[in-house]
């Protein structure tokens, strides 16, 4: 919480204090334009813009009380790209520096797939190993809240910094998926009318955090395109300071036949992403 707040007052203070130092006395208010080399001839330090664009999401968490070859060691991290989209407001402060201000629809999509053992009993008690690929996909949406303070490089090239603000829309999915890889009498719902070589449930993403907090960091370069209009491609990163879901309980079910159950711990559940942009920015 320190560093969000040291963030939110840097935002306000720093570029007001760079604005004064910066203020030519003969044109007072001739500095809030985006950079000198826009070829704009708007004197209206205030930009409108839209942005969509790509999230590289990056799941990780620690499982303490795993067996070897667990079905679970495929939960201890993820990764998959999904969409995101948003709209912005940006002030000039200084001739250098202002603040923009992003709302924006942003969906976090994560998975992975990895071989483990599971327990097999064949005819006559007998249990085997059984080779299986276990497989998990997980979506979260997101409404993101972003000031940032924007800071002109130069005239064209630009960096963003700032705190970042999550809030839930929904309750998220998740789908589970094993695969038996083995031929032979190995089966999910074994002697069922379900029996099957393949198993699969899909649920509601269980305890995400509802409210995430971070730090996002972003750089761009504008292309003039039209008087007062640029096409802006950005990269940035979202850090988060809050977990995506809560610490968690859980039994490892693997080897119930040979080992018997036993308790996981699941914690340190974070999720970063990546961020590739296109945005069309309008200087007033």
């Amino acid at each position: 919480m320190k560093t969000v707040l040291t963030l939110f007052a840097l935002m306000v203070v720093l570029p007001f204090s760079i604005h004064a130092q910066d203020e030519d006395v003969l044109h007072p208010h001739g500095g809030g334009k985006m950079g000198s080399g826009s070829s704009s001839s708007s004197s209206t330090p205030i930009i409108l813009g839209i942005e969509g664009g790509i999230n590289y999401n990056m799941f990780s968490q620690t499982i303490t009380g795993l067996l070897p070859n667990s079905r679970n060691e495929v939960f201890k991290s993820g990764s998959g790209f999904s969409p995101f989209f948003g709209a912005f407001i940006d002030i000039g402060l200084s001739h250098n520096f202002g603040i923009q201000v992003k709302l924006a629809y942003d969906q976090k999509k994560f998975g992975n797939t990895q071989d483990a053992i599971i327990d097999c009993e064949k005819q006559g008690g007998l249990v085997i190993d059984a080779p299986i690929t276990a497989e998990y996909s997980n979506t979260v949406s997101y409404l993101d809240l972003t000031p940032q303070l924007r800071w002109n490089i130069t005239s064209d090239f630009f960096a963003l910094i700032g705190p970042t603000a999550h809030f839930t829309m929904g309750k998220g999915s998740q789908t589970n998926t094993e695969t038996i890889n083995s031929d032979g009498d190995c089966y999910f719902y074994i002697n069922t009318p379900q029996q099957s070589k393949t198993f699969q449930y899909s649920s509601d993403s269980v305890n995400v955090t509802s409210f995430r907090i971070g730090a996002q960091i972003d750089l761009g370069y504008k292309f003039l395109i039209a008087p007062s209009m640029f096409l802006v491609p950005k990269v940035g990163f979202q850090y988060m300071f809050t977990t995506l879901t809560e610490d968690n309980a859980s039994i490892e079910t693997s080897k119930p036949l040979s080992v018997g159950y036993r308790d996981i711990t699941l914690t340190d559940r974070m999720l970063h992403s990546l961020q590739f942009s296109l945005g069309l920015w309008f200087q007033l």
